[in-house]
């Protein structure tokens, strides 16, 4: 993993949350799964990784990697973009997307690891990213955790909302590749470096929240 002090990529990233209407099904419908397979196809996704959170099942998340917000702008102007969106939000209950079009180090290093961590803090202010939360993952990088991977960071801005409830404050973003979930947990124990470090960024956010998932690239 690079140092995060190196300069940031300038790759649009989108992240997507969604529940379904069928909340008895172990899976997502099937035609809203090819419907989605159709979109990693877009000219500009560089790549579309999709996946279940492992501690809240009932939800899922897909993130696009874009090479800039002109391949969005050009998709969503496309002649076919509408018939797409029908289906694709057809079986929802719930979908949230968030966006930035900056991340520090390449976010693909997270998301291509068999475990991704999401570790979401809202309400921060204007120096949490570069001034808490980078140096708090590179001391994780420094200390070379076993287990982990790499990580990404990023500020977010919420760009779609339907039912479900969404802090309206300044939201950052940390992805980290594991191993597995396990690595993470372990390292979770009292003197350990993840539990001596989090006191320099847990105060500084209104609130967070933290999930893991297996993501497969569709």
């Amino acid at each position: 993993m690079r140092t995060l002090g190196t300069p940031n990529i300038p790759k649009t990233v989108k992240i997507a949350i969604v529940s379904f209407k069928d909340s008895s099904s172990s899976s997502p419908p099937q035609a809203w799964l090819d419907n989605l397979k159709t979109f990693a196809s877009t000219p500009g996704l560089i790549a579309l990784h999709f996946g279940q959170k492992i501690e809240h099942p009932e939800k899922y998340n897909w993130v696009a990697r874009w090479t800039g917000q002109s391949a969005i702008d050009d998709f969503h102007n496309s002649p076919g973009f509408k018939a797409w969106a029908d289906v694709y939000a057809a079986p929802f209950t719930t979908s949230v997307i968030k966006t930035t079009q900056e991340t520090t180090c390449d976010p693909s290093i997270p998301l291509h690891s068999p475990c991704t961590e999401f570790f979401i803090n809202y309400g921060v202010g204007d120096e949490f990213h570069k001034e808490r939360l980078d140096p708090f993952v590179q001391t994780l990088v420094d200390a070379k955790l076993p287990g982990m991977i790499g990580g990404a960071t990023g500020e977010y801005k919420t760009v779609t909302n339907v039912n479900e409830q969404v802090p309206e404050q300044k939201e950052v973003i940390l992805l980290l590749g594991w191993v597995n979930r396990k690595a993470h947990t372990a390292l979770q124990g009292e003197g350990g470096t993840i539990v001596t470090n989090i006191p320099r960024i847990l105060p500084y956010s209104k609130g967070r929240s933290m999930y893991h998932i297996n993501f497969k690239k569709l």
